[in-house]
């Protein structure tokens, strides 16, 4: 980048299930506020809202493929994204994918050299981080995989403390914030992100009309899970089924927030309980990563988070709006979920 020398980088790296589509969705919806503020957000390397196509093919088990980062480099979306900040007049530019979490800082901080780096990151509560990421795996994919072996990896990547280290050692400046309404600034993830970059909102930008992800609620997650180990679909009917099953889950007849059982959500309070004290203090100057640890567990059979009657009435309700579903549910042996 020719011109990169004194222009500042924001570099939004999620994690995951901490408001990302709200936040990309509003700032790419107001890219021309942004603008009259001397921020770009650069439509190059975006897919749908958010940076992906930029932040993807730099994943760690990516890079690990010989020549992947000269690939990259000479790929036509990093070459776009490069001259279209060399070209901006803007001052700042803000790039943002939750994507970019499983990427290597370092190399991060080599592709942007020379820029005034800010990198800022939104954690959440392991406990309910376990819950929301499990749901959304399941709406997004067609795996009927248990929660026992999700969170088997889960722990795997969940210690913030150790996510934290390496990206504070490769850029001066790291900005932490949690996705707890009683940390954000007046209690919303967009408002805390500008408040924290220096940024304002005006009367320019045009604000967000309803839930950009809404998660599923607890006895759509577990109809989907059980649907998922009956059937494969197409791309396209599921893409349909993905958007359907979010709206349904703000249905009364089917809404009501999935949380942890009790136990599990205790076992996973304190397996990170040390390393979020330190965390807390050193980030979040002193406040606790707060753990629901009451809630729903996804296993049915005694809890029978759905029967036999719900899965019925949901897939005739299904069947009414994909109806490319209605002969596939008539094949199906209607039985309870039992994880």
């Amino acid at each position: 980048m020719a011109k990169t020398k004194n222009k500042k980088l924001i570099l939004h790296i999620g994690r995951h299930k901490t408001g990302t589509t709200s936040l990309q969705t509003f700032l790419f919806q107001n890219r021309d506020a942004l603008k009259r503020q001397g921020v770009l957000y650069p439509v190059s390397g975006l897919r749908v809202a958010a940076h992906h196509w930029i932040s993807e093919p730099l994943a760690r088990k990516k890079l690990k493929v010989t020549g992947a980062l000269t690939h990259f480099i000479e790929s036509p979306h990093w070459q776009q994204l490069t001259d279209e900040i060399d070209q901006s007049p803007q001052e700042v530019v803000l790039l943002s994918s939750e994507a970019f979490q499983n990427v290597e800082p370092e190399v991060l901080a080599g592709l942007f050299q020379g820029f005034d780096v800010e990198v800022i990151v939104y954690l959440r509560g392991q406990v309910d981080y376990l819950a929301s990421s499990y749901a959304q795996f399941i709406h997004a994919n067609q795996s009927g995989q248990s929660l026992d072996d999700y969170q088997s990896g889960f722990i795997q990547h969940a210690n913030f403390l150790d996510f934290l280290s390496p990206w504070e050692a490769s850029f001066d400046n790291l900005h932490v914030s949690l996705f707890d309404k009683g940390y954000l600034y007046k209690s919303d993830v967009i408002v805390d992100f500008f408040y924290r970059l220096g940024l304002s909102i005006d009367s320019s930008f045009t604000p967000l009309s309803g839930d950009q992800n809404p998660s599923l609620s607890a006895t759509v997650l577990a109809y989907k899970l059980w649907l998922n180990r009956q059937v494969n679909v197409s791309p396209e009917v599921h893409r349909r089924l993905y958007n359907l099953l979010g709206d349904m889950s703000r249905e009364p007849d089917f809404s009501g927030k999935y949380q942890l059982d009790q136990q599990r959500s205790i076992d996973i309070y304190e397996c990170f309980k040390q390393s979020n004290a330190v965390v807390a203090e050193k980030y979040l100057g002193g406040f606790q990563i707060q753990q629901p640890v009451e809630g729903r567990s996804l296993k049915c059979g005694s809890e029978s988070a759905i029967d036999v009657s719900l899965i019925k009435k949901m897939s005739d309700r299904i069947a009414k709006e994909i109806p490319a579903l209605s002969t596939i549910f008539s094949s199906l042996v209607m039985t309870e979920c039992i994880d």
